[in-house]
Parts: C-alpha cells; structure tokens; sequence
C-alpha cells in the first residue's frame, strides 16, 4: 500500500513539475515573439518567406519547385502583430488561388501556410 501511494505522488509531482516546464516554456516563446515583431519590417518578413518557400526542403508545397520570381507579395498588405505575421501571397503557377503565410517573429523559418 505504502509503495502504492509512493509511486502515485512520485507521478502526481512528474506531472506537476512537467506541467510547469511546459507553462514557463510556452510563457518565454510568446515573449521572445513580442519582443522580435517590434523590429521586424515587412520586407524583411516578405523576404524570410519567399526564401522559405523556395526552399528546396519546404514541405508546404511539394513539387512546386518555387523560384523567387513564382511568388508574389504585395508589401503593402503584410502585417506584423504581437507575435505573428501575415503575408499574403499568389503564385504565378495558380494565379486564382490567395494563400497567406503566418511566420512567428522570434523564428520565421517557423511558417504556418494556408489559403486566403
């Protein structure tokens, strides 16, 4: 019984201790985000997104084989938040189709892609 209750509050305070890591981890990420967008232009966020996309290793769109001049970026439109930026863009190979990039500050190789 005694070992019972030894190996649950063992695991009760991995848990506890886990859960905080997590809390503080996630805590210093926004942070670093908010103070990186504060600096940051949008050319130089238009620029880390063309250059992520024609990136041979760029999973979000296979087989495109995208070079700077397929992608198109009007400045004007990207915006920097708190922790985050927007970028619109179109390809020239699916002139139809909006698509918008979402870089995190602190790291935009860390790009989230979907359709506008």
């Amino acid at each position: 019984m005694k070992k019972i209750l030894g190996i649950s509050l063992l695991s009760l305070a991995f848990i506890g201790a886990a859960s905080l890591y997590v809390d503080y981890s996630f805590r210093n990420s926004v942070k670093e985000d908010e103070d990186a967008c504060k600096f940051l232009t949008p050319s130089v966020v238009a620029k880390s997104v063309v250059a992520n996309l024609t990136n041979k290793k760029n999973s979000a769109f296979p087989g495109f084989n995208l070079k700077r001049e397929d992608v198109i970026i009007d400045t004007s439109r990207v915006s920097i938040q708190d922790t985050m930026a927007y970028v619109p863009f179109t390809l020239t190979s699916r002139p139809g189709v909006k698509y918008v990039a979402m870089p995190r500050c602190a790291d935009l190789n860390d790009v989230e892609y979907g359709e506008e």
